[in-house]
């Protein structure tokens, strides 16, 4: 799927439409698996960069979570 095919288009209308419509946590999900979805259609072997970047951004973002001294964060 690329940017400039209807495709895309009617995939982002759908996810905009979706995600207004969301809670905050259901927002953060529809965009998580809405990439997935369209990595997913453009090449399947994507996936997994995009598995690790999520789960590494995770984890950083509970380390500095934990981290009490503001200018340490």
């Amino acid at each position: 799927m690329s940017f400039t095919t209807p495709a895309f288009l009617i995939f982002l209308a759908i996810v905009y439409w979706l995600y207004w419509r969301l809670g905050f946590r259901k927002q953060n999900l529809l965009i998580f698996m809405a990439s997935l979805f369209f990595y997913g259609w453009w090449d399947w072997r994507f996936l997994s960069l995009v598995f690790f970047t999520s789960t590494v951004d995770y984890w950083v973002a509970l380390r500095l979570m934990s981290v009490a001294e503001e200018r340490t964060r």
